[in-house]
């Protein structure tokens, strides 16, 4: 399974949008303010130790004192994203954007929190308003291109993409987004240089070289693929994707006890994945186990119906 990788800035990561303590004046007491300036400050110390929960407290500390601090809104819809809470941190960028309509931070990141909650096109709405402030930043346009992908369309994607790496051309996750449509469409020359390039950029890029592994795969370079994948592993262990990645590979290598038992070991972290069971499926199809061949292979199909290599086998 290819892994598109998306980029989600954090507040302290995003230099273009970074955060300033902005506290205008108003009939709040100078107490409240430096109050919430303080509260808000341990609020940001909390996502640099990534304990967002512990962040959201202190940003509501913050509101308490100060009920129309847009820098703390934005910071506690952060907050809520890292948190995969894309309903909580939607209400407060929105809360954000009530009371500072042009606040492009918030802007930027309720886009984040629209792709989370699927509604691509309302994202890319937010982020065509965003390039008109920052049209010269490359990750707007890798945000862009992976809302594209969701909508089916590819070459306003490979557009958006391009145009990211023109402006930042060691943007690691825009080369393997377009590695992946190039893959997609078959074009796996492109793909795999897509790949490398971020590995160049990254060699301890994980996603990269699970996905340049699968691309290997495609070409039949089955030794340089076994290295990469296992390279994936060593970085990300308890992979779901990799792991399955890996039994793929043996089955081309016609492993099949490591096959399965590397898909057995993928479906018990996750157990939603189409891919794990149609590799499961055939790894008992080739060892002439029939009946839990089709039963894998059927939970494959009513997860993916579209999955490849997966229908003949139950001819």
């Amino acid at each position: 399974m290819l892994l598109f990788r998306k980029i989600t800035k954090s507040i302290i990561e995003k230099p273009t949008f970074a955060l300033l303590i902005l506290i205008c004046l108003s009939c709040q007491t100078q107490n409240d303010q430096s109050e919430a300036a303080d509260f808000f400050l341990r609020g940001n110390l909390l996502v640099q130790n990534k304990e967002f929960e512990k962040a959201v407290k202190m940003y509501n500390e913050a509101l308490e004192k100060k009920p129309d601090f847009v820098d703390a809104l934005n910071n506690k819809g952060m907050a809520y994203l890292k948190l995969n809470n894309a309903e909580e941190a939607l209400i407060a960028f929105e809360k954000a954007l009530s009371i500072e309509p042009n606040y492009t931070p918030a802007l930027f990141n309720r886009s984040e929190a629209l792709f989370l909650s699927k509604d691509y096109k309302q994202c890319i709405s937010d982020l065509e308003e965003v390039k008109k402030t920052y049209k010269d930043t490359f990750y707007v346009y890798t945000s862009l291109g992976n809302a594209f992908v969701k909508l089916n369309q590819q070459n306003l994607a490979f557009e958006n993409y391009n145009k990211a790496i023109a402006l930042n051309p060691k943007s690691e996750e825009s080369y393997i987004n377009r590695g992946v449509l190039n893959f997609e469409k078959n074009n796996l020359e492109a793909a795999i240089k897509d790949y490398k390039k971020a590995i160049e950029l990254n060699p301890n890029n994980a996603n990269a070289l699970n996905n340049l592994g699968l691309a290997l795969i495609k070409i039949k370079d089955y030794n340089n693929a076994l290295l990469v994948i296992d390279k994936s592993l060593t970085f990300d262990a308890g992979n779901p994707f990799y792991i399955n990645n890996k039994a793929f590979l043996m089955l081309k290598l016609n492993k099949n006890d490591e096959a399965q038992k590397l898909a057995e070991k993928s479906l018990r972290i996750d157990d939603t994945n189409p891919y794990a069971y149609r590799n499961l499926g055939i790894a008992f199809f080739n060892k002439k186990d029939f009946k839990n061949a089709k039963l894998n292979l059927e939970k494959a199909l009513a997860l993916k119906s579209d999955i490849e290599e997966t229908r003949e086998y139950l001819k």
